[in-house]
């Protein structure tokens, strides 16, 4: 089981769906990731902008109608709505929404109500805010519990552009794990499945076939609050009858068997028929 699963997540990393993002948890804030510089128009191909009034003009159509289909407010930094750089906001508009199609249809819009319920919106905010590109590991993105805020960074997004469904959906989970759900509430049987095995605390892959069996990527074996919105992404992202397969071939498998308690926990937290998570 471990080979298959394995090699699926090396493709789906190939794919571009695999990118580690940080995400912050309740003790951390953006600040604490490190310094960070911002890229120039020049960086972009600025070529071609002479129609560049009509392209902000699609920008503007398709904000609008992803935010009245989707309840949500979309906003971009002030650095992002030059000429240069809008036929790149387009493609992330169409990623953000292939990313939201993602998420099971009743669950997406039951979280939607209950947001609404508390008097609030989920923002998209694309900003841009990058490292020196030789260096290994560029921030995605992260979630502001405060003003329930998914926050992407254009400029890891501009490295890897389909990243930003994985992105989106590792942070959507902070938002139903932070905003929606009581944080605290699984932690217990949820940890309890690691079997022993220990939170990292770090970004970078550990080397230990403990935690390479116990966690569904490198990235959730830092934290629990990693490990829940890492386990949620590749819950929606991987085909259902795959991970029923997993799941019959070892049914103690740490990662899998967390995939199956958070099904529990959606279910009944949003009030959704365990069938629409199935087959698995």
């Amino acid at each position: 089981m471990k080979k298959t699963l394995l090699l699926f997540l090396i493709l789906m990393m190939l794919l571009g769906l695999g990118i580690n993002t940080y995400a912050e948890e309740p003790a951390l804030t953006p600040d604490e990731v490190g310094p960070a510089f911002s890229l120039s128009p020049e960086f972009f191909n600025a070529s071609d902008v002479q129609n560049a009034d009509e392209l902000r003009q699609q920008v503007s159509n398709k904000t609008a109608e992803l935010e009245q289909m989707y309840g949500i407010k979309i906003a971009f930094e002030d650095n992002l709505t030059g000429a240069s750089y809008l036929s790149r906001l387009l493609d992330y508009l169409s990623l953000l929404e292939e990313a939201i199609k993602k998420i099971p249809t009743e669950l997406y819009f039951s979280a939607r109500a209950q947001l609404t319920a508390k008097g609030k919106i989920l923002t998209v905010y694309f900003y841009q805010e990058g490292k020196d590109y030789n260096y290994v590991f560029v921030q995605a993105g992260f979630y502001d519990f405060d003003t329930v805020t998914i926050n992407l960074n254009s400029d890891a997004l501009y490295m890897n552009p389909p990243g930003l469904v994985q992105s989106f959906l590792h942070e959507y989970a902070h938002m139903l794990h932070l905003t929606l759900l009581d944080y605290t509430a699984f932690e217990s049987r949820w940890t309890a499945l690691n079997g022993g095995v220990q939170y990292t605390n770090e970004m970078w892959y550990v080397h230990d076939e403990n935690i390479a069996r116990t966690f569904i990527s490198y990235y959730a074996s830092s934290s629990y609050g990693e490990d829940f919105a890492e386990s949620f992404a590749y819950f929606v992202v991987l085909p259902g009858d795959f991970i029923q397969q997993e799941a019959m071939k070892e049914p103690d498998n740490p990662a899998i068997q967390k995939m199956l308690l958070l099904r529990e926990i959606l279910s009944e937290s949003f009030s959704i028929d365990p069938l629409v998570f199935l087959p698995f």
